[in-house]
């Protein structure tokens, strides 16, 4: 269930290298696949937690393309509030924080 690889995903920021986060990308795609992609299905559907512990890994791992990634998981957590009017999809200011410090650790341009 989600709780389960949240922890998950919170213990690889300890570890964190690129294959750590190729790691996390994996059960957070599993997690969107065994949903089928539906955010009402509450059982298996990434949370606003697990977004908030892909962004951290992101920041955490870095990465010439994390700032990017980070970003899109918060775009994709908008896009299934949007849809679904759920405030658990509501974006947290935690989220926007690490998706802020993520571009701040980043050599993007856009940054």
């Amino acid at each position: 269930n989600s709780a389960t690889q949240n922890i998950v995903l919170s213990a690889l920021k300890a570890a964190c290298d690129k294959s750590g986060l190729d790691f996390g990308h994996d059960i957070y795609y599993r997690m969107l696949t065994r949903s089928n992609f539906d955010p009402l299905d509450r059982k298996h559907h990434p949370t606003i937690t697990t977004v908030q512990e892909m962004v951290q890994l992101c920041t955490s791992c870095g990465g010439e393309d994390s700032a990017i990634k980070a970003d899109q998981y918060l775009q994709q957590l908008k896009g299934w509030f949007e849809k679904t009017k759920q405030p658990s999809f509501s974006p947290s200011v935690g989220v926007f924080c690490s998706v802020i410090e993520a571009y701040g650790q980043s050599s993007q341009p856009e940054a």
